[in-house]
């Protein structure tokens, strides 16, 4: 299974509003493969072929951009997830600097027991303590674990079967090129983990624990039983450029769907290519999307979202803690 990861917007902080949106899109390589075909076929018939050779959001006229959202919408083989925050969410520079201190604080008191987690726990606090980590290359390294998250969640509902089950024994994450210490900071607390080797949980698929244990949970469950080892449940995680890879094109589309369908909530246009994607996007509580802040979402700022809401798909296998 590939999940593939790229963002949307600049990562604000302060005065005014400006979102940002970090979306992954979740299919079996076979998935990816067709969707590339159809977008070279797209491409030659817009006659974009010799200016572009993937989909890219910015790119594209609004006219492709829903064409691009009427091809997604009818897959039954692809999901959607995304991650919203806003510059009143991030607040401000200090703010998101006094959040880069507590993630500190959290990799010094971080269990350690193998030398490979003592390895990661140091890596991170070097990050953290250096100077030109800061701002946006840090917002976006602090959100990807959430979204990376929420794909998982997603694909364990979605694609648990066992039409899925040799897809799903190996998840491929893929994420837009960013720069160095954000690409170093996110391999190494990899899913929610800030270095070290805690666990943590998901919920996984019952059927999964028959015999024969599913493969994916087979290698990441933990040895006694409880929980998941994170460095474990993605075989793969790599930065790479979109222009290769057809599962970050998709997760582009979508990011920018979300946040322009956010930023301008009275253009019929983005309303309806969000309504086109939303049914892929929805997970538990029928939300859409999750939100990263800094300081505890207050009721207002929910609020400005809420309407951005559906219901909770059938498939879904159980809420998140709230």
């Amino acid at each position: 299974m590939q999940i593939g990861v790229d963002a949307s917007g600049d990562f604000a902080m302060g005065d005014g509003f400006e979102p940002t949106v970090t979306a992954a899109a979740i299919a079996s390589t076979a998935t990816f493969a067709e969707i590339a075909d159809w977008t070279a076929d797209a491409l030659e018939r817009w006659s974009l072929d010799r200016k572009l050779s993937e989909l890219h959001a910015k790119e594209l006229f609004a006219d492709k951009v829903r064409e691009v959202c009427e091809m997604l919408s009818q897959r039954n083989d692809l999901r959607l997830a995304a991650v919203v925050t806003d510059s009143p969410l991030l607040r401000s520079s200090a703010a998101v600097a006094r959040h880069r201190e507590r993630q500190r604080e959290v990799a010094t008191n971080t269990s350690v027991t193998t030398q490979d987690g003592a390895r990661r726990r140091e890596a991170v606090l070097t990050l953290l303590d250096d100077p030109k980590f800061r701002g946006a290359a840090y917002a976006f390294g602090a959100t990807l674990p959430m979204r990376v998250v929420l794909a998982l969640q997603q694909s364990f509902g979605y694609f648990c079967g066992s039409t899925y089950r040799e897809e799903m024994a190996g998840i491929r994450l893929l994420v837009d090129q960013e720069p160095a210490r954000t690409v170093e900071y996110t391999s190494d607390t990899l899913l929610p983990t800030i270095g070290g080797d805690e666990r943590f949980s998901l919920t996984v698929p019952d059927e999964w624990r028959e015999p024969p244990i599913h493969p994916l949970l087979l290698r990441a469950r933990h040895p006694d039983g409880d929980g998941l080892r994170p460095q474990e449940l993605v075989s793969t995680m790599a930065f790479v450029e979109s222009k290769h890879h057809t599962c970050i094109q998709v997760a582009d589309i979508a990011a920018s769907v979300v946040r322009r369908r956010i930023a301008d909530p009275t253009n019929p246009n983005d309303r309806e290519n969000f309504e086109l994607l939303q049914p892929l996007l929805a997970g538990a509580k029928g939300h859409s999307f999750e939100f990263f802040t800094i300081a505890p979402l207050r009721a207002d700022q929910a609020s400005m979202y809420s309407h951005l809401h559906g219901s909770e798909p059938e498939w879904w296998l159980g809420r998140l803690p709230d």
